[in-house]
């Protein structure tokens, strides 16, 4: 009897074994997604949050993206390399300028006159990389690169002409924004982009160089009534992994990763950015409250001349400016003729 008892734990002990849920190894694998932007921010609803479902899907259920939006593993947008690199965060949207000195090729995105549009400015960022012509990677892995939409000027005073600019104290963001600044005989302000409306409406400041939804999103629409239009440069956003992260995920799980990113990911960013930039920007020229000035004929190219010595300053003292600005120009050229 008591033999027969053991044959029969033995048959449930191989019968549980073979019939046992599958392997952990088979579990998907849990990627957190740090985001420091609120989650009702467009890029946030309209671009990321699909973009991590399409990683999903890519892997067949083998990836699980977790979206941690509104700075929830980190606020600062200073801080989200550093969760890259301790682990805290396995994917993180990151501005490159909070960095100082790591990317310094991608300034030649912030030149006036060059980047149009953020789509232009997203697929040109992501095609100088591709190149090998940014330095400051080698430890990441990108899987979307884009810029914002052209800065303009926008201020609480009347502005119009190049004389107008004169004398004002204009919140800066960067060197580049400083030289621009400095170029038009303005005060360069170094401030952070939530500080502005405050600043502006206290008077500390007469304004800011931003782009329209920044303006719209820090309410910084609500204290600027006159805005000018003249392309005064981009500002590059990434989304990433650390190399070592990456490399350490399965094959299937790293090509699931990949087939969706990339220049499409670029892409699908810039329209969307491009979208509701527009719809603000109609919104602002059609209110009785504002003044939108868009320079033409000579009075922009006066602009232009004025600005294009801030372009012609930064190849000369940059060690590989020619060639990042030769390479920027020759891609939006591609992008313009639709290739």
């Amino acid at each position: 009897m008591l033999g027969k008892l053991r044959g029969l734990a033995a048959l449930c002990v191989c019968a549980a074994i073979f019939h046992a849920p599958a392997a952990r190894a088979e579990d998907p694998v849990e990627l957190k997604f740090s985001i420091f932007l609120p989650p009702q921010a467009i890029s946030y609803k309209d671009v990321l949050a699909p973009w991590a479902e399409r990683v999903e899907e890519a892997s067949d259920g083998a990836i699980d993206v977790k979206l941690f939006p509104g700075g929830a593993l980190g606020k600062s947008p200073a801080v989200q390399l550093d969760l890259l690199r301790n682990g805290v965060a396995d994917i993180a949207w990151m501005i490159p300028a909070y960095t100082q000195g790591k990317y310094p090729d991608n300034e030649v995105l912030n030149l006036p006159f060059q980047v149009e549009s953020s789509l232009e400015g997203s697929v040109s960022y992501w095609r100088l990389y591709e190149e090998g012509l940014l330095r400051g990677y080698e430890d990441l892995q990108p899987l979307g690169l884009f810029t914002t939409g052209p800065y303009n000027l926008h201020t609480s005073t009347e502005m119009v002409t190049l004389e107008d600019v004169k004398g004002l104290k204009i919140r800066s963001a960067g060197q580049v924004d400083n030289a621009i600044l400095e170029q038009l005989n303005a005060t360069p302000v170094g401030l952070p982009v939530t500080q502005a409306a405050e600043s502006i409406s206290r008077g500390v400041i007469d304004g800011t160089l931003a782009e329209w939804i920044g303006l719209n999103d820090f309410r910084i629409i609500d204290v600027t009534d006159h805005h000018l239009l003249v392309p005064m440069g981009a500002v590059p956003i990434m989304v990433a992994m650390s190399k070592e992260r990456f490399e350490a995920l399965p094959e299937a799980a790293q090509q699931a990763i990949l087939e969706v990113s990339g220049e499409s990911f670029s892409r699908a960013f810039g329209k969307v950015f491009d979208t509701e930039s527009e719809r603000i920007y109609a919104e602002t020229a059609e209110s009785d409250e504002h003044v939108v000035t868009e320079p033409d004929g000579e009075a922009l190219d006066a602009w232009r001349a004025e600005l294009g010595n801030v372009s012609d300053a930064w190849v000369e003292r940059h060690d590989k400016g020619a060639e990042l600005r030769s390479a920027l120009e020759r891609i939006l050229v591609d992008i313009r003729a639709g290739r």
